[in-house]
């Protein structure tokens, strides 16, 4: 719960003698929990760049994409300034699609998002970044329904719905099926 703490015995083991690799993880902990300490303490906009660059150069030589795995939400912080800066941005993007890490609010559009609904201006879905197909390959048009019934739980966000009142709301009147 305490970065700060956490970076000081960080700093001890540091003393002891340890073979390279765990050095290395070592300081790589060190330097994420001084980032999140920063974070904690005067915002995530205030951890400096070249801090951050350095944190992830270091994740990624490491091949460490699954650090502080009991630590989601602030890996997420760190992965959205990442984001945000222009940094490591093709590895930080896989290492979140690894982890299935969730997005934290006010996460950049940059974030790997899994499903992408864009329903204002037209409509679009992309899932993992891959566009959906809404005309049919054989050029034929896309059945209108399921459209249409993507289209209806975009505009309802996070408000739930039950069967019956999405096929009273499509399905207006008798007969439906």
């Amino acid at each position: 719960g305490n970065a700060d703490e956490a970076a000081t015995r960080l700093q001890g083991l540091g003393e002891m003698p340890l073979p390279r690799y765990l050095a290395a993880r070592l300081h790589c902990l060190a330097e994420l929990t001084a980032l999140i300490a920063a974070g904690q303490r005067d915002g995530w906009a205030a951890v400096p760049r070249a801090a951050l660059a350095e944190a992830l150069r270091m994740l990624r030589e490491l091949e460490w994409p699954g650090v502080l795995a009991l630590l989601p939400q602030h890996v997420g912080q760190i992965f959205c300034r990442a984001l945000d800066e222009g940094v490591e941005v093709d590895w930080v993007r896989s290492a979140i699609r690894r982890r299935r890490l969730a997005a934290p609010a006010g996460a950049p559009e940059s974030w790997p998002w899994p499903v992408r609904i864009r329903a204002l201006g037209g409509f679009e879905l992309s899932s993992d970044g891959d566009a959906a197909a809404l005309p049919r390959a054989d050029g034929r048009k896309a059945a209108s329904k399921p459209l249409e019934l993507r289209r209806y739980l975009a505009c309802r966000g996070h408000e739930p719905a039950s069967a019956a009142t999405v096929a009273l709301d499509l399905w207006p009147g008798d007969g439906r099926e």
